[in-house]
């Protein structure tokens, strides 16, 4: 009699834990179920909304901020330049004249200026030396020119009116069919000067 209580009891016991098992393995089904769909809501939902009608602006996302996450994002660094480029286009020939104007005056002078007072470039030492040089410097000049495109474009964008008429008394002075015209003769004397200048810089340094 006595082993068949404990035999009972022992079997008691062992249903009482395995019922005790099935309870703890539901409620961990039932967290995880609950863990997953919370997170589902989480990348479901957007704040704040996304900025939208204006180039360059901020941008928000789904994400909990982590590097390589769709958080925020930052301004577009060529959201400005672009704008102020269209509406330079949008003044015609004036427009990208002007802008024409600016980065020549800039190429001109800050390669001028990065030969002689930053890179001191040395003279009497060949011609494939002093091409080598030049190719230095205009790589350093062209940096420059990215990080200052956005101020030049804006100070054509100022100066547009002023090139429209200069280019309107250019076309009376040499009797010019038309601005189109101009805007060639603008063109070839721009690149003509430039080219004069770096190619007289390098063979007096040769």
């Amino acid at each position: 009699m006595a082993c068949h209580s404990v035999t009972r009891t022992l079997q008691a016991a062992a249903g009482v834990e395995l019922q005790a098992n099935r309870q703890l393995r539901n409620r961990g089904a039932w967290l995880l179920r609950n863990v997953q769909r919370n997170r589902q809501r989480r990348r479901s939902v957007t704040w704040p909304p996304a900025a939208q009608g204006c180039s360059g602006a901020a941008e928000f996302g789904p994400g909990n901020g982590k590097a390589g996450g769709t958080g925020f994002r930052p301004p577009r660094a060529g959201g400005m330049f672009n704008s102020t480029r269209l509406r330079l286009q949008s003044l015609g020939l004036a427009g990208v004249a002007a802008y024409g104007l600016l980065n020549t005056g800039y190429y001109v002078c800050t390669f001028l200026f990065f030969w002689c007072y930053v890179a001191r470039v040395p003279t009497g030492q060949g011609i494939a030396a002093s091409a080598k040089a030049f190719a230095a410097v205009m790589g350093a000049v062209w940096a420059g020119s990215q990080v200052t495109k956005g101020f030049r474009a804006a100070v054509a964008l100022a100066i547009a009116p002023l090139v429209d008429r200069w280019m309107g008394t250019v076309q009376r002075a040499l009797r010019l069919e038309s601005k189109q015209a101009v805007f060639a003769v603008f063109v070839a004397c721009c690149f003509s000067l430039a080219a004069a200048l770096f190619g007289l810089v390098v063979l007096a340094w040769r």
